[in-house]
Order: C-alpha cells, then structure tokens, then sequence
C-alpha cells in the first residue's frame, strides 16, 4: 500500500532533495578537468544531469496533458529516435535510436517496449550481449532523406513564389475587402505551411548529420531492453518525420528474436 504525505512532509522531502543534488553537482563541477581519456569528465557529468532534471520536469510537466492518441501507432520493427534520460551505473541513458519490440503496440497505450540500438565503431570488439545488425538502418534513412529533402525544398520553394505573388497582387491592385481577406487568410495560410515545411527540413537535416555515425552499422543493445513512455520519443511522432516508415525487415528482426531467446529464455 502506497505512503500518503503531508504538505508539510512533501516540502521537507523537497528541500532535503534539492540540497543533496545541489551539493553532488557542486562538487562535480568543482573537480578538474580530466587529464586521461578514461578518467569521468565531472563537469559534463554535472551538465548531463542538470540538462536531463529540466528534461525530466518538462516530462512531469506534460504527462497530464499527453495523449498518445494523438500520435502515430508503431509496430514491431519500427525504428525512433528517443531520450533515455540519465541513467546509473551501465544502464543505457542519452539520446538513441531503438527498435519497436511489441508486436502491434496500441495507440491509446502510453508505453512502447524497445531495445536501444548504438553505432558500430570499426576496430571496437562486439560485446557478446549485444547484436551487430549490419548496415540496414543506414541505408534505408540514407535513400529516404535523398528523396524527401529535395522533395521538401522544392515544395517550400513553391510556396514561397506563390506568397511572393499574392502579396504584390494585395499591394499593387485594389481589391474588394472581401477579396483583400481572402487573400490575406491565403497569405497566412502559406505561410504556417512554409514555417511546417522549414520545421521538416530542419528534422531530416539533422537525422542526416546524425546518420555518418551509423555507417559502419548498428548495434542492437539487447540487454537493455526496455519500456519507455511515448513522450520520449522524438521521431517520428506523425507522418511526415524522417524516420517514419523506416522499419528492420523480418530477417532482422527475426536475429534480435533469437538474441533475445539466448539472452533471456535458454
């Protein structure tokens, strides 16, 4: 049965937690700079947590207002881009790709079970926990971001003539004040789609940055499976982000199975 607290209770609780974390990330920051490559790097320690705690209040922040409704339905196979947060000791934290492991998760369901995926690094021994799922990924973002960046600018492009248009026409021939609003609610119009259009390109520009990291393959971090809340992910969330419809075929996903029966069943 679950504790009940006061207010009093729940602000002593409050002050005693902030003063712990406040005096930890102190004395991380207040620790020199590492000399060795494999020493902690405190002072980025100490920014990766205070970045994941306004991360993690913005999380708390939304959650009564979350409606994975409103997002896309995912499938086994599907692959996002997520925030695992901050995590302890050799639990996987940060920002990563993963794998949709529930067959057919529900859209009203909040929660979806992945496994992390991270790049192979040429040279770097694979850990016998972990699966290499060769180039894949890689190549399936890589044809469908130089088909739709193009896409995207030349729809932008056209958009942009077509504003540049009716704005001169408003300006250099009168119009009837029913014609001057329905151009004026034309003109805004344009522009929100081209303000949607600049948003998309910015997302696939970045997943385009972010993909020389994986060209060497990806590696499937299978004993960290895991469920997640739906408010982690950051693509793909609707249709037109970079990473929807990318998925690993039957024959993969078929090699985590097996990964996974090894890891956790045999």
């Amino acid at each position: 049965m679950s504790k009940s607290y006061t207010k009093d209770e729940a602000i002593s609780l409050k002050k005693s937690g902030f003063k712990s974390m406040n005096s930890m990330l102190e004395s991380f920051i207040a620790k020199p700079l590492p000399t060795n490559p494999t020493d902690t790097d405190y002072i980025k320690k100490a920014a990766l947590i205070s970045k994941w705690l306004q991360q993690y209040a913005n999380y708390i922040s939304f959650e009564e207002k979350f409606d994975p409704r409103k997002s896309i339905s995912y499938k086994r196979g599907d692959v996002i881009f997520a925030n695992f947060g901050f995590n302890i000791g050799a639990e996987l934290g940060g920002e990563h790709y993963a794998v949709i492991l529930d067959k057919e998760n529900h859209r009203n369901s909040s929660t979806v079970t992945v496994i992390p995926l991270s790049s192979f690094k040429p040279g770097k021994s694979i850990h016998p926990n972990d699966l290499h799922l060769g180039n894949e990924l890689y190549e399936k973002l890589q044809l469908k971001l130089k088909t739709i960046i193009p896409k995207l600018k030349e729809e932008s492009t056209n958009h942009l003539l077509m504003l540049g248009l009716i704005k001169e026409k408003l300006t250099s021939v009168e119009t009837s004040e029913k014609n001057s609003t329905e151009l004026n609610a034309l003109i805004k119009e344009l522009e929100n789609k081209v303000t949607n259009l600049e948003q998309e390109i910015k997302k696939a520009e970045k997943v385009k940055a972010e993909l020389l990291s994986l060209k060497h393959g990806s590696i499937a971090k299978i004993q960290q499976i895991t469920t997640i809340s739906k408010m982690r992910i950051y693509n793909p969330k609707n249709a037109s982000d970079p990473l929807y419809g990318i998925k690993f075929s039957e024959s993969t996903m078929d090699k985590i199975n097996d990964k996974l029966k090894e890891f956790f069943v045999f």
